[in-house]
């Protein structure tokens, strides 16, 4: 299982001068362009962002029930050069490959099994091995500080506007996309930071053994992105 990390950047000024006379009948434009960065801000992740269940033994997996895998942490970080407000989005990379559910719009399931000790918590997939599902896998962002104080995370539906406070640790949403950011606790205005520490939690389950080709090996092929957005 692979997590990735781009970065997006900016805000674009481009402003347009347009040279006349009263008595010209001709004219010429004069563009001025540039671009107001953000103070820059550097994502990082434990591990190379990989996890690892090595090798999965086809004798213990349920023929009849998914089989949840151990949960797994890796450490996550924000860098910025001044304080500065972000937000991130997850992306899922192996669309449609939730084993045991379907999709909706925030690119997650409804896990079939619980994660994390939840029912319903929102899953992406681990890819296909011919036409079957393998599996999938629950995300969760936990222990989260910023300039070493504790935080409270919230969420927006992008190109609407607001903020609310975040009712899931999911990276992940069933019904929309989502943007997740951090606030003062009790305040639900994004916080601007110098340097954001947490941990991803990753909890992964497998389709049900009759459901899989256990004759032979079945790589697991999650893929993740979470993209850093300035406010």
């Amino acid at each position: 299982m692979f997590i990735s990390i781009p970065q997006k950047k900016s805000l674009l000024v481009f402003l347009t001068l347009t040279a006349t006379s009263a008595l010209a009948v001709e004219s010429v434009d004069v563009k001025v362009s540039g671009t107001i960065s953000p103070a820059a801000c550097m994502p990082a992740i434990s591990g190379g962002g990989i996890i690892d269940y090595g090798m999965i033994k086809a004798h213990t997996l349920s023929a009849d029930s998914y089989t949840a895998l151990e949960q797994k942490t890796l450490n996550f970080s924000i860098s910025c050069r001044a304080p500065t407000k972000v937000s991130i989005h997850t992306m899922n990379g192996r669309p449609g490959t939730t084993a045991g559910a379907d999709e909706g719009a925030g690119g997650a399931a409804y896990a079939p099994t619980p994660l994390f000790n939840i029912a319903n918590y929102p899953a992406v997939g681990l890819g296909v091995d011919g036409t079957v599902n393998i599996g999938g896998y629950g995300l969760a962002l936990a222990d989260v500080s910023a300039d070493s104080k504790d935080v409270s995370s919230i969420y927006m539906i992008p190109y609407i506007p607001g903020w609310h406070p975040k009712p899931s640790s999911s990276l992940y949403a069933h019904d929309s996309d989502t943007l997740t950011s951090w606030s003062e606790q009790g305040s639900t205005i994004p916080l601007a930071f110098e340097n954001l520490q947490g941990k991803i939690q990753v909890e992964a389950y497998l389709n049900k053994g009759s459901e899989l080709d256990l004759t032979h090996d079945i790589q697991l092929d999650g893929l993740s992105t979470l993209e850093l957005y300035y406010q």
